[in-house]
C-alpha cells in the first residue's frame, strides 16, 4: 500500500461557451479559430491554478484521478450557447485540456486513471461521446472488463482499504442554504442501510458530480458504520438554463482531493475558487 492522492473531478462541459475552453481557441472545420471568452478565460485560469495544487499535494504519493462525467456540452435541447455545432470539437477540447492536467501533476507508473459516463443529454446515447475521450487515454486509462469500456457507469475501489463508490448522478443540494447536506445525508444512511440488509461492504467514501456544487455530508453514522459523501463541484459557470432553475446561486468551481495514508486514514481536501460571474452595476 502506497500514500495515495485521490483526485475527483467533473463537468467540464467542454464544448460551452460557460465551460472549459482551450487558451488557444479551438479551430472549426473551415479554418475560423473560436477564441475562449472572458468567462472561459476564468475557467481556464482555475483549471491550472487547481492542477498546479494538486502537483503540490501528490508529492511522495501515488495518484488516483476520477474524471465524474460530463465531460462535454454536447449538442442539446437546442441550444445556442456552445463553441460548435460539431461535436468532435469539444471532444477535442477536453482531450487536449485532459491531457495538460495529467502532464502538470507528473501523472506516470503507479498511477490510476478512471473515466465515468455522465449524462447522455450532454455526452450522447450510451455516453459515446465520453467514450471516445476516454478512449484517447486508452494507453493509461483503466477499462471496466464487464462492458469492454473505458468508462464505468459506477465505479468502486478500494484503496487502502478505505472503500470509495462513485457515480455521475447521486443526491442533489437542497435549494436552501439550511438544507443544502440533507438530501446527501438521507442518500447515505438509505444506502448504508441497503447495503446492510443485503449483506455489502458499507462504503467509506461516496462521490457523485452532476450538480455543479460542492456539498460535503460530513461524518454519517449507521449502526457501527461510518459513511461520509462529497458532490464535487464542476468547470462550468451557469448556462441560461441553469440560471432559469436557480438564478441566484453561482456555480462552484473546482475539483476534490482526499489524502488516503498507507494505513487507511483519509482527508478531504477540496479546491473551490471564488470568483465574479456577474458583475453588479451601479446605477
Amino acid at each position: 500500500m502506497k500514500d495515495t492522492l485521490l483526485v475527483t473531478f467533473g463537468d467540464t462541459h467542454c464544448g460551452s461557451t460557460r465551460g472549459l475552453m482551450l487558451p488557444k481557441g479551438v479551430e472549426d472545420v473551415d479554418g475560423n479559430i473560436i477564441l475562449p471568452n472572458p468567462l472561459q478565460k476564468i475557467i481556464i485560469q482555475q483549471w491550472y491554478e487547481c492542477w498546479n495544487m494538486v502537483k503540490e499535494k501528490r508529492k511522495g504519493k501515488r495518484l488516483v484521478i476520477v474524471c465524474m462525467g460530463d465531460s462535454v456540452e454536447g449538442i442539446h435541447h437546442d441550444t445556442t450557447q456552445v463553441v460548435s455545432r460539431r461535436v468532435e470539437s469539444h471532444e477535442e477540447i477536453a482531450t487536449e485540456m485532459y491531457d495538460e492536467a495529467l502532464r502538470i501533476v507528473d501523472f506516470g507508473s503507479g498511477d490510476l486513471l478512471f473515466f465515468l459516463s455522465g449524462t447522455e443529454e450532454h455526452t450522447d446515447s450510451g455516453s459515446q461521446s465520453e467514450e471516445r475521450v476516454a478512449r484517447d487515454f486508452s494507453h493509461i486509462a483503466t477499462i471496466d472488463k464487464t462492458n469492454s469500456r473505458y468508462t464505468w457507469e459506477m465505479l468502486r475501489l478500494n484503496i487502502n482499504g478505505v472503500l470509495c463508490d462513485f457515480a455521475h448522478h447521486g443526491a442533489s443540494p437542497g435549494m436552501r442554504h439550511h438544507t443544502k447536506e440533507n438530501s446527501l445525508r438521507y442518500t447515505l444512511r438509505s444506502l448504508a442501510s441497503d447495503n446492510i440488509d443485503s449483506g455489502e461492504a458499507v462504503p467509506n467514501l461516496v462521490f457523485s458530480a452532476h450538480c455543479h456544487a460542492l456539498v460535503m455530508s460530513g461524518k454519517i453514522y449507521a449502526n457501527k458504520y461510518e459513511i461520509e459523501g462529497v458532490i464535487i463541484p464542476s468547470f462550468q459557470f451557469k448556462t441560461g438554463y441553469a440560471i432559469k432553475v436557480f438564478p441566484y446561486k453561482l456555480s462552484d468551481i473546482g475539483l476534490v482531493t482526499t489524502a488516503i495514508s498507507k494505513d487507511g486514514k483519509y482527508e478531504i481536501m477540496p479546491i473551490v475558487m471564488n470568483y465574479v460571474q456577474a458583475e453588479r452595476i451601479m446605477v
